[in-house]
C-alpha cells in the first residue's frame, strides 16, 4: 500500500492533492498512543508531504481539529509551502475532549461536518457546527488554500515539435513550468479557446489559443503576424509569470514520426517510401502564410494558405522543391510540406529535413526502396 501511495502521487499531473483515511496522524486525546496513529505519521506523512499533498482528512478522534501548515511534524514559516491536516470526527458518536496544541490553528469538541468547495485554484473547506445548540448550522470554522502562482524557467517557451527554443510566427509552442494552470484540460472544437484550465497565455497583451494546458505543460499556438521580441505571460487567478521570445519569421521542425504516405500512413521500416512516391511532412515553424486567417481558428480546405518563404526538402545530399508548403486544412498551427521523392535515389534509409531561408529542421530518417518494375 505503501509503495502504490508512492507511485500515485509520483506519476499523477493534478494539481490538487488531496488524501483522506480514517486514523489521524496527529491525535491529542484518546488515541495518543495508538499504534495505529503512531504508523500513519511515521509512515504516510513523509510519503505525502515529499509529493506535495496540500490536504489530508481523517478522522479517529472524536472532535474537529485543524493543523497549521505542517512538514515533518512541525508548522512551518508564513509563506512556505505545508499540508494542512484536519480531523474531523464529530459526526455523531460520543465527543473526545480537546487541549490546546501549538501546531493546531483551530480545535472544537463539538458535532459538526464539513462542507469544501474547489474552485479551479482555490479550495475553501467550510467547519458547520450541527447540534442541539445550532440544529441549523453555524461555521465555526473557514480555511482557504490557493495553489501557487505560475512560474517559468530557463528557456522554458520551445518549438511545440522539437523542443528546442526557436519560436517562429504562427508556431505551436509548448510552454514548461509548475502550476501553469489547475487542472489538465484539452481543447475539443474550433476556434481553440483563449483559456483552458483557468490560465490563458498572452504575446506582447495579444491572447494565444490554447490546445492543451496542464499544471506542468500548456500548448499555445503563436500568432502568424508575430515577429521580434516579445513578452509572454501565463496568467492564473493567483498570479501571473513571463518570459522574454524573440518570434523569427522561421523555425522549421517536423513531429516525430510525422511524414506519412498519400494513405496517411505513417512512413517507417515496414512501410517504407517507395522512389518517385508523394509524401507529406507534418511540421510546424514554417511562418507566415499569404492570407488571413483568424486566431484559433483552422486553416481552410477550400482555399489553400501557402508559406512565403521558399520551402526545400533534402533527403540525403538531394535537394527537392515540394509541391505545396503551407498550414494543414483543419488545424490550428500545423503545416505540412508535399513532395515527391526523387526517382533516382538508392534504396536505403536517408536524413530528411525541411529548410526554409537557409534556416534547417531537425533530422528524421525515412527508409526508401525502389519502385517495383
Amino acid at each position: 500500500m505503501l509503495q502504490w501511495v508512492e507511485n500515485d502521487l509520483a506519476n499523477t499531473q493534478a494539481p490538487w492533492k488531496i488524501a483522506f483515511w480514517h486514523q489521524t496522524p496527529y491525535p491529542i486525546s484518546q488515541h495518543i498512543d495508538d499504534p495505529i496513529d503512531i504508523a500513519a505519521r511515521a509512515l504516510f506523512v513523509p510519503i505525502l508531504e515529499r509529493h506535495g499533498v496540500q490536504l489530508v482528512f481523517t478522522g479517529h478522534e472524536h472532535s474537529y481539529m485543524r493543523s497549521k501548515p505542517m512538514r515533518a511534524g512541525v508548522p512551518v514559516a508564513p509563506g512556505t509551502p505545508g499540508t494542512i491536516y484536519i480531523t474531523s470526527g464529530g459526526g455523531g458518536g460520543a465527543l473526545h475532549p480537546v487541549s490546546p496544541q501549538s501546531f493546531l490553528d483551530q480545535q472544537a469538541s463539538v458535532n459538526h461536518y464539513l462542507r469544501v468547495g474547489v474552485d479551479g485554484p482555490t479550495i475553501t473547506v467550510h467547519t458547520i457546527q450541527v447540534d442541539t445548540t445550532y440544529p441549523n448550522g453555524k461555521e465555526i470554522d473557514k480555511v482557504v488554500l490557493s495553489l501557487p502562482p505560475p512560474a517559468l524557467g530557463l528557456n522554458s517557451v520551445v518549438n511545440g515539435a522539437d523542443f528546442l527554443p526557436s519560436l517562429a510566427a504562427g508556431e505551436l509552442v509548448s510552454i514548461f513550468g509548475q502550476s501553469l494552470a489547475s487542472s489538465i484540460s484539452q481543447a475539443v472544437s474550433f476556434p481553440l479557446p483563449m483559456t483552458l484550465g483557468y490560465a490563458n497565455v498572452t504575446l506582447n497583451g495579444v491572447p494565444m489559443p490554447l490546445t492543451f494546458a496542464s499544471p506542468s505543460q500548456i500548448n499555445a499556438a503563436l500568432p502568424l503576424d508575430a515577429l521580434g521580441p516579445g513578452i509572454l505571460r501565463v496568467t492564473t487567478p493567483v498570479g501571473f509569470a513571463e518570459a522574454q521570445v524573440s518570434i523569427a519569421d522561421s523555425a522549421p521542425a517536423i513531429f516525430a514520426s510525422a511524414i506519412a504516405h498519400k494513405s496517411g500512413a505513417l512512413v517507417s521500416s515496414t512501410a517504407p517510401a517507395t522512389a518517385g512516391e508523394a509524401l507529406t511532412i507534418y511540421m510546424t515553424g514554417l511562418g507566415q502564410v499569404d492570407g488571413p486567417l483568424a486566431a484559433g481558428q483552422p486553416a481552410p480546405s477550400d482555399h489553400l494558405l501557402n508559406v512565403l518563404a521558399p520551402v526545400m526538402v533534402q533527403i540525403g545530399v538531394t535537394q527537392v522543391k515540394p509541391d505545396f508548403a503551407g498550414l494543414t486544412p483543419g488545424f490550428v498551427g500545423l503545416y505540412q510540406v508535399n513532395f515527391v521523392v526523387p526517382q533516382n535515389l538508392t534504396a536505403k534509409t536517408y536524413p530528411l529535413q525541411v529548410m526554409v531561408k537557409g534556416n534547417m529542421s531537425n533530422s528524421l530518417n525515412i527508409p526508401v526502396q525502389l519502385r517495383s518494375p
